[in-house]
């Protein structure tokens, strides 16, 4: 992201150096990284410049580790990354009866 600063060329050819000095960029830079989803305990690996990453880990029970958001030019994270990180609670099913089971109590 720069300042949008306009440097001349000057009879030489030369460019302008009073006008060359000021003239920066800076890298767009999205912060910090965002809340985490439910059942989320960490982003890790986080680079949040611009085309930096975060991966998310999913607490213990939950299934979703290795989802990915990408620093965008705005700078924003990815939302359609971010709405993708997701961590799903992990469901054993119902169990099978033992021999001689009719039902399990609930």
């Amino acid at each position: 992201d720069g300042d949008g600063s306009t440097i001349t060329c000057r009879d030489g050819p030369v460019w302008d150096a009073t006008q060359l000095a000021p003239a920066t960029c800076t890298i767009q830079d999205c912060s910090t990284a965002p809340g985490l989803p439910s059942g989320g305990s960490s982003w890790d690996s986080c680079t949040t410049t611009f085309g930096g990453t975060c991966t998310l880990n999913c607490a213990d029970g939950y299934d979703g580790d290795g989802a990915t958001i990408t620093c965008r030019d705005g700078p924003v994270w990815d939302s359609t990354q971010l709405a993708a990180a997701t961590c799903t609670i992990q469901d054993c099913g119902t169990p099978s009866l033992p021999p001689g089971g009719s039902s399990w109590d609930s």
